[in-house]
């Protein structure tokens, strides 16, 4: 064999080990990949299975992204519930937060929310993509951004006759009557409150409860704590709310003749003739003016929340029951016509 010869071979044969060099290494460095991935699956599952669902909003969505991308079919649902007490329930010192039905956040989708509520899914809606579910470092991890549902109610909406109006409705339902009108048992009245549609119907009443404290949270300190954040979803209210008026038309019922707090105002400003009479009635809704005017105010705000029904965006009252309630104001005043 000639010298030129001899070196071919002997390339040849470095190129071939060369080849079973890089051959063993990638093969060690994909069994260390292998290796690897199958300790960060198995340490994400383990991650999934001592989750409570308790934990912050925030931290399950991390988990959540985690269960995605590892390719696990389970997930961790926003529980935040308890088993609401019989005996709790029944004089309304129940404090229970919990949803009936799952909620999951995606961290993959920037804060998406899938509402498994009784089961049917609600997109989120584009605005809900850049700024949903944030939180204020200053609150220390407090939602900062309120229910769409009590907009027209905090702010300067707070002071008007419609905010004053739902405002007491939602401190009734939680701290119950400080004056002397006598209530029915208040795990009824809320049972009425959700029976009058089968969207409602099969809701916790827990959750109901932990709704309303999301939203006195809210206006008392300008956001929302982890421990009421599910029943605090900016856009919840507002999803349910859509769905109960559209059961409500599949049964032929009208839901218009329903009235909102903010309705309400804007139907008695049309009712009253006398600017003035309207005035007073605004007065003694900030506590102000003739006694006998507010003590009559107030037992007509505790006659509403006798009679108040749940319509996801906060409290509603038939048009029959706000005229009937208010006539007696008017009928105390200065005679103007009704």
């Amino acid at each position: 064999m000639g010298s030129a010869e001899a070196e071919l071979e002997r390339r040849r044969e470095r190129g071939r080990r060369a080849q079973a060099a890089f051959r063993q290494r990638k093969a060690k460095r994909s069994n260390e990949l292998e290796e690897r991935n199958l300790q960060l699956v198995q340490g994400i599952e383990r991650l999934v299975g001592v989750a409570t669902g308790e934990e912050c909003p925030e931290v399950l969505a991390a988990i959540n992204y985690l269960a995605d991308a590892a390719g696990l079919d389970t997930k961790v649902p926003l529980r935040h519930q308890q088993q609401a007490q019989t005996d709790s329930e029944k004089d309304g010192s129940s404090q229970p937060e919990t949803a009936k039905e799952d909620v999951v956040f995606d961290l993959a989708t920037r804060g998406t929310v899938q509402n498994r509520y009784q089961g049917i899914a609600s997109p989120s809606t584009p605005s809900r993509l850049d700024c949903g579910m944030w939180v204020d470092p200053a609150h220390y991890m407090r939602v900062s951004l309120p229910p769409e549902d009590i907009m027209p109610y905090i702010g300067s909406g707070a002071d008007t006759f419609a905010g004053r109006l739902f405002w007491s409705v939602m401190e009734h339902s939680q701290s119950g009557c400080t004056g002397r009108h006598v209530h029915p048992r208040l795990s009824d009245l809320m049972s009425k409150a959700v029976d009058h549609c089968k969207v409602t119907q099969e809701v916790n009443l827990s959750f109901v409860k932990a709704m309303a404290q999301a939203r006195l949270e809210f206006k008392n300190t300008g956001s929302i704590s982890p421990k009421y954040a599910t029943a605090g979803e900016p856009d919840l209210g507002m999803v349910i709310c859509e769905r109960i008026k559209k059961d409500y038309l599949e049964r032929g019922k009208n839901p218009d003749v329903w009235l909102p707090s903010v309705a309400i105002e804007e139907h008695l400003r049309r009712r009253i003739d006398d600017p003035t009479v309207f005035r007073l009635l605004e007065e003694a809704a900030k506590g102000e003016g003739d006694p006998t005017l507010r003590a009559l105010l107030e037992n007509i705000q505790c006659r509403l929340f006798d009679n108040t029904i749940c319509f996801g965006d906060g409290p509603r009252w038939h048009v029959d029951v706000v005229d009937c309630l208010f006539l007696e104001w008017m009928e105390r005043t200065s005679g103007s016509r009704f």
